[in-house]
């Protein structure tokens, strides 16, 4: 009798699971992306550059974007970028830290 069966399900893409038994599946952070069942989020490349996601929950290395230049600045330092206003500056992140493509006065 199936009728009082429990189901497992698989942790949709952008999210994890690693231990068994687990009851919810985890959200993969900034700069992690993930496939449906998933036990861990792979990391964004860092070869041949940098780079990082725009949010949590991402799905495929195509949602890492690579970081922004010195003198622009994007969403989480990533591409799309656009360049700095006069009287504005920005390092850009080619020594990424998070929230560091901002144009600074």
């Amino acid at each position: 009798d199936q009728s009082n069966a429990t189901l497992c399900f698989e942790c949709p893409a952008g999210t994890f699971s690693q231990n068994p038994g687990s009851a919810v599946c985890a959200l993969c952070g900034w700069g992690q992306y993930s496939q449906n069942g998933s036990f861990v989020c792979d990391r964004c490349p860092t070869f041949p550059q940098f780079t990082n996601t725009t949010g949590l929950l991402k799905t495929s290395v195509l949602d890492c974007f690579a970081y922004c230049e010195p003198g622009s600045a994007g969403y989480n330092g990533v591409e799309p970028c656009i360049p700095c206003y006069p009287g504005t500056t920005s390092l850009g992140t080619a020594n990424p830290e998070p929230f560091s493509g901002f144009c600074n006065v």
